[in-house]
Formats: structure tokens, C-alpha cells, sequence
């Protein structure tokens, strides 16, 4: 912690050791006037144990942003994932032949989900999930119905894409299929 001392003019008399002004304190009327452009508090150096403490502790804080920002240049895609999260447009191909709406699941059993798209058959739609969590799809006839199957949601590869998911792929919710 940088320390502060008060520094009377040369003229004037020395104060007792440790004296500091007050607020409010004025000079004795007969002193001399300070000289022009006197300062009157100049900070103490920092001793050496001070300098190593600080920089000790500047290193301390830095660490962990640098171990962040060297696994997020280094490592793979989903090895820094920091909130929000890596969220992406999922491709979902309907390769089959009704029309179907798909959410992603917010539990194991697919009871509660998110925000459904309509996809019609034979064409694909969007849907926006976090890239690096992996998880279930449901996959219904209807928004409004439960899903009558899941389909696996994929964590992004390499090249930090995620792949098309097929809904030919449907399988019983709570059930993950690896891919």
C-alpha cells in the first residue's frame, strides 16, 4: 500500500517525528511562506517486500484469465466454454415423411422443453442450442404434444461446426444414442 509523507518546506521548522497535519491546519503566522510549487505530500518508495507482494499478487489474478485464454487458443472446441456458451443454429433435416415440430429437452424424460420449431417433411429447419452441452431433441407431431421420440443433439466438432441431425434417427426419449 503506498504510503504518503508530509513534507514541510526547507525554512520551515521540523515537526516531531510522525507528525502529520490535520485537516484544517494551519502554519504558525511567523513561519515563512512555502516557495512556489512546494509539494506537500510525496509518496513514500515501496520497500522490496512491498514490490514482491504486488507483483505476487498481480500474478495471482492474472493466472487464471491466461489459463482461460490459452485453453480457449489451444484447446478443443468445447474445452473453454464460458456462459453464455457456445450457442449455434443446429440443422434438423426432416428426411421423413410428416410434418413434425422439434425442441430441445430441458430434462431427461423430455417432459419440459424449450421453444419448438415446425419442420415440414422432406425439408429442414434451425434450431438454436448450446454447441458444447450435447442432449436430447424432441421430436413431436405437434408443438403443443409431447414428443413421441428423441432425437440425439450433437456438440460441435473440430472445425466448431455441429453436424445435421437426421429425424430418421428418433429413438425413445431419456435413451441417448451416442452420434
Amino acid at each position: 500500500m503506498p504510503r504518503w509523507e508530509w513534507t514541510p518546506p526547507y525554512e520551515w521548522p521540523v515537526p516531531p517525528p510522525g507528525w502529520k497535519p490535520y485537516p484544517g491546519w494551519l502554519p504558525d503566522p511567523s513561519w515563512p511562506p512555502a516557495p512556489p510549487g512546494h509539494v506537500w505530500w510525496e509518496r513514500t518508495p515501496r520497500t522490496r517486500g512491498q514490490r514482491i507482494r504486488l507483483r505476487a499478487l498481480v500474478l495471482l489474478a492474472a493466472l487464471p484469465f491466461a489459463g482461460c485464454v490459452a485453453l480457449a487458443a489451444t484447446g478443443p472446441p468445447c474445452a473453454f466454454d464460458p456462459p453464455p456458451g457456445d450457442v449455434q443454429d443446429l440443422t434438423i433435416a426432416n428426411d421423413t415423411s410428416a410434418d413434425v415440430a422439434v425442441a430441445e429437452c430441458n430434462d431427461a424424460r423430455c417432459s419440459d422443453r424449450g421453444d419448438a420449431v415446425d419442420i415440414r417433411a422432406q425439408a429442414s429447419g434451425t434450431l438454436q442450442i448450446e454447441a458444447c452441452n450435447g442432449g436430447e431433441i424432441g421430436v413431436s407431431h405437434r408443438d403443443n404434444e409431447p414428443p413421441y421420440g428423441c432425437v440425439t443433439e450433437p456438440i460441435e466438432n473440430d472445425n466448431f461446426q455441429l453436424p445435421t441431425v437426421l429425424l430418421s434417427a428418433v429413438h425413445p426419449c431419456g435413451r441417448r444414442r451416442a452420434g
